[in-house]
């Protein structure tokens, strides 16, 4: 059976299991300032006073909130006399002896951000940090029924809480939870099984509780994982990506964990506000994918890899263009033969440059 993986993205220890159904292809669910001359210093004194009012100079910030700028610690990245600093930005005293306002600074290596007036600098290589209502790609690690509780990997700092009351019980019905139902734990969810959740609360001592009551939410199948940096991942009106003209679907979760499967053709359109079968939401049963489908997978999977490889935002609209640019340059066998192992067209460094650049282009 064929597998697809990704060399070019970091995994983490709890994803990257060697059982046998964690890695085969159909059901991966069951299976410091720096320092400056004066002159240095003057010269970022005046990049940053204004003509008028004290704005920034588009050039500098970028010419929307959409666009990326990295800074290096110590870096000048604002004029505190029009921005406020946030987390990873530091105030300068440099420039304060002679009356002017201190410059807000980078205090590591990242990408800058800028929310309103608000300035701060988000850290290249970190730790996904939930925020409540995100949607999230976890493997369930523990199961712990006397606290009828499952323990999530979601790639954070801790892991996350799925607790027994937190989901919807086969059929759809609506009670409360009874010792019975934790007998029944291990038949919803087990050890090495990946589902998509929702962040539903956050607690001092920086545990996460999950949910998974809709039926969007529930263990995922028919399809293959991609890890990336969770900082690549854009915040979206909708992180369930359905592809009809491809028979795809992409959930891309704000962890940095992206799983693209077959397209469920029993589940409708996510923004109709239903999802799938309440049954099919605990479901370890695999559907047919098609070899068509399978080089599909495989294609995007390529696609995500350009991006991360490249420290490239992630979105849904930046891996349809990618995946169109790569077919129009590297064509795929849309045959059913069953020779998986057949060789396809594959993306040179000149296509993936190619790729990068008419994504660049969309964007702009």
């Amino acid at each position: 059976m064929a597998t697809f993986q990704i060399s070019h993205t970091p995994a983490s220890s709890q994803f990257s299991s060697n059982n046998g159904a964690s890695t085969s292809y159909l059901h991966l669910s069951g299976h410091g300032q720096s320092s400056k001359s004066r002159a240095d210093q003057d010269g970022d004194q005046q990049m940053f006073e204004t003509e008028e009012d004290g704005e920034m100079d588009e050039d500098m910030m970028g010419e929307s909130e959409s666009s990326t700028r990295l800074a290096t610690a110590g870096q000048a990245i604002a004029s505190s006399v029009t921005f406020m600093r946030g987390h990873g930005a530091y105030l300068s005293s440099a420039s304060v002896s002679d009356g002017a306002a201190p410059l807000i600074r980078s205090s590591l290596c990242g990408v800058v951000r800028k929310t309103n007036k608000l300035i701060s600098v988000n850290s290249l290589k970190t730790r996904y940090a939930p925020e409540v209502g995100d949607l999230v790609v976890g493997r369930i690690t523990d199961l712990q029924p006397g606290n009828r509780r499952w323990r999530v990997d979601v790639r954070s700092r801790q892991e996350a809480n799925l607790l027994l009351s937190s989901i919807n019980l086969p059929g759809g019905i609506q009670r409360r939870k009874l010792e019975s139902d934790e007998l029944e734990m291990r038949n919803y969810f087990k050890e090495g099984d990946l589902l998509v959740c929702e962040v539903q609360s956050l607690f001092h001592d920086g545990s996460t509780s999950l949910h998974t009551r809709s039926l969007n939410y529930g263990k995922l199948r028919n399809g293959q994982l991609a890890i990336v940096n969770p900082c690549l991942i854009r915040r979206l009106k909708s992180h369930f990506v359905r592809l009809e003209e491809l028979g795809l679907e992409i959930i891309i979760g704000l962890n940095g964990v992206l799983w693209i499967s077959m397209l469920d053709t029993g589940k409708v359109n996510i923004t109709t506000g239903t999802g799938r079968d309440i049954e099919a939401i605990y479901s370890d049963a695999n559907d047919i994918v098609s070899n068509s489908v399978r080089r599909r997978i495989g294609r995007m999977l390529e696609i995500v890899a350009i991006l991360s490889h490249n420290h490239r935002p992630i979105s849904d609209v930046a891996l349809i263009r990618g995946y169109e640019a790569s077919v129009g340059l590297a064509p795929l066998d849309e045959g059913e033969s069953n020779e998986m192992e057949k060789p396809q067209n594959a993306l040179t460094a000149d296509i993936c440059r190619a790729i990068l650049d008419h994504i660049d282009e969309s964007a702009d």
